[in-house]
């Protein structure tokens, strides 16, 4: 999903309407499409299943070691 954004929210109607209005003028399509929409679904609910979160891990482990070697 890099590079691609999804989100929601919730709240009273009069706000989720003014949200909407500013939406619709802040990007060229109103609807999220329908593969950014599934494929943001899938990451939020099976990403540990898939090993991407062991591998992020593993990567930002690495990442900190090395940070830490850095002499100052």
């Amino acid at each position: 999903m890099t590079g691609w954004r999804i989100g929601y929210t919730l709240g009273p109607e009069a706000l989720i309407q003014a949200l909407i209005k500013l939406q619709s003028q802040s990007t060229s399509k109103r609807h999220i499409d329908r593969a950014i929409r599934r494929a943001g679904s899938d990451a939020r609910t099976d990403g540990n299943r898939s090993g991407h979160a062991r591998e992020y891990a593993k990567r930002r482990k690495r990442i900190v070691e090395g940070l830490r070697a850095i002499r100052a």
